[in-house]
Order: C-alpha cells, then sequence, then structure tokens
C-alpha cells in the first residue's frame, strides 16, 4: 500500500493523490492541485514512514488535516451519491472513492477501515443528563423520547419507495405540518402550513431528481411562496423552506435523502459538527447523515428513521448546557 503514496522520486506516484482507492488495492486517482511534490510529500503524513523534511503536518489514510500552509485540507464533496441500502461497503466508496467496491471484501473489513478513516471522536454523543456516552446509547435513548407519534404513518409511505399517488403527496404534507387527523382547522389556504404549496405537489406529482439535479430541484421548491394569513390589512408570505423542500425530496427518493430541518441542524451543532441550513449544507449534511448511522451501527429504513428521530429529540431539547 505504500506504493500508492507519493514519492519525492518522481514517477506516476508522485503525481497521484491519495484517496480511499489505496484502501481498496486500486489505483488511485489524479491529483487535482498544481502543488509541487515536495509541498505534497512533506504533507503525505506519517503513517506510513514516507521520508519527509520536518513540518506541523498531521495526515490521516484518505482524508488530511494539515497546517501546512502549501497544503490546506482539501474541501468536503459537495454531491452526495446516494445508495438503495445502507451498509459499511456503501458509506466508504460512496463518500471516499464513488467507487464500486470489490466483490470480496467482507463488510466487517469495510467497517473497520471506515473506523481508521472516520473516527468516532468527531462527533460528541451526550446522554439526557449531559455526560458523554456511547453512540449506540446515545441513539436509543434520544429515539425513545420520539414516541410512536407520526412514525406508523411515514413507516406506510416510505415503503412505497418513491411511487406516490396524489393523496400519497397530500399525506406527506399532512405528515409533516403535524395535521394527521382530518378534523386539523389548519389544513387549509391561508395558514402556515404551507397547504397551497403541498397542493401544488399533490398536482404536479415530481419524481426523484438525478443527482446532478438536486440543488435546483431544492432552489425551485425552497423558493416557492405561499398566503400564510393576514395581520391587520397585511398579507403574509411565506417561502417553503429547505425544510419542506427536503421532506419531500425524502419520500419521492424512497428515504435515500434525509430530511433537513433547524432541528437536526441544532442537532449537529451539539454532536460538533455545524451544518449551515442551505442547499450547499444539505448536500454536505447527506453524507454525514449515512456517516453518523455508522457510527451508532444502525441501518436499512427502520435504523434510519430511528437516527432521525434521535437528532430531532437532540436538536429540539431545551436543556442543553449553555457554553
Amino acid at each position: 500500500m505504500a506504493g500508492a503514496w507519493p514519492s519525492r522520486a518522481g514517477g506516476r506516484n508522485s503525481r497521484d493523490f491519495v484517496s480511499s482507492n489505496a484502501l481498496c488495492g486500486r489505483v488511485p486517482r489524479e491529483r487535482a492541485d498544481n502543488r509541487s511534490d515536495a509541498d505534497f510529500s512533506r504533507c503525505a503524513g506519517p503513517a506510513l514512514n514516507v521520508r519527509r523534511r520536518r513540518s506541523s503536518c498531521v495526515g490521516r489514510v484518505g482524508l488530511f488535516r494539515c497546517k501546512h500552509p502549501a497544503r490546506p485540507r482539501p474541501p468536503i464533496p459537495r454531491i452526495w451519491p446516494p445508495c438503495g441500502s445502507f451498509s459499511p461497503k456503501g458509506l466508504l466508496c460512496n463518500t471516499l472513492d464513488r467507487g464500486e467496491p470489490q466483490a470480496t471484501t467482507s463488510d466487517e473489513v469495510l467497517t473497520s477501515l471506515l473506523w481508521k478513516v472516520m473516527p468516532m471522536g468527531r462527533f460528541k454523543f451526550l446522554h439526557p443528563e449531559w455526560r458523554e456516552i456511547e453512540p449506540s446509547a446515545w441513539l436509543t435513548r434520544w429515539a425513545a423520547r420520539y414516541g410512536d407519534g407520526d412514525n406508523p404513518v411515514y413507516f406506510v409511505l416510505i415503503a412505497k419507495q418513491g411511487r406516490l399517488s396524489s393523496d400519497d403527496f397530500e399525506q406527506v404534507g399532512r405528515w409533516k405540518e403535524g395535521c394527521l387527523k382530518p378534523s386539523n382547522g389548519r389544513w387549509k389556504t391561508g395558514t402556515p402550513t404551507g397547504y397551497d404549496i403541498w397542493m401544488q405537489a399533490r398536482a404536479q406529482a415530481p419524481k426523484c431528481p438525478e443527482q446532478s439535479e438536486l440543488p435546483g430541484f431544492l432552489k425551485d421548491w425552497k423558493e416557492r411562496t405561499f398566503v400564510a394569513g393576514k395581520k391587520g390589512d397585511l398579507i403574509l408570505r411565506h417561502r417553503f423552506g429547505l425544510s419542506r423542500a427536503t421532506t419531500l425530496l425524502h419520500f419521492i427518493s424512497g428515504g435515500r435523502y434525509p430530511i433537513f430541518d433547524a432541528r437536526v441542524a441544532t442537532a449537529l451543532i451539539r454532536l460538533g459538527s455545524p451544518t449551515e441550513e442551505t442547499i450547499d449544507g444539505y448536500l454536505i449534511f447527506c453524507p454525514l447523515f449515512s456517516e453518523i448511522a455508522a457510527v451508532c451501527g444502525v441501518s436499512g429504513i427502520e435504523g434510519l428513521r430511528k437516527l432521525d428521530n434521535a437528532l430531532f429529540n437532540y436538536g429540539a431539547d431545551t436543556s442543553f448546557p449553555q457554553a
């Protein structure tokens, strides 16, 4: 594996950028920068005994933290290649090199590699009494606070794998707005529930967009406005917003894309991985959600829904100690 790292001797290896391909024994991808080989070798890291000058750089397999001014940390990928089902194999390849996993490599081996690439210390999982606990215990305790609530309706809708009828789109809106009871008086036009835009979704029945079309899809629905009521003679107009747009995307994608709202954003801050409530922030959150799922040891529809419930309650709790 040492041969996959850049060397000071020149040749192809000196022009290669280290990625998780090195972990799977494949040829690494080309470097995407124009820095000199000397600068890159200084930042390759001590993990594989690469000869280098003394510096303040710290290397990791595939991902770098580098204090050297000539080698800043590469940006986080903006696009998440979604997969139909979650596994450590899919997470490792999708979030790091976006390649196809080797069929002979077991999930157990890839999980061990995943821990090397993405250490648990990146997140801070706190008990409801605000002491640090294991990720799986954190998940169980915070998800339990959600209760059953609207989960039965959720599982019925998500089981349709994006093949939603007109009535299903309306049910998604009712689920999101907390208006599942037929007698709920808020589910009508002129209220803050976004009723008019949900009716547009019912009429248009949008399909899950291609990966390259995600930003445009989210922007389109996020920016749509509706009349939310009146204040005196003033008509109040609200935007549909990113939270509702990602909810729509979540259901039409059959759960491949997670829901992102203010409570989840607060939960990420408390976990130590703050993410902006923007479209770009959402595209970063998608692989982050899968990473947290791997750390907590959950997968599948029920496991990921449990994580969503835990994030919701973790961000909604008002007793979190202030720094």
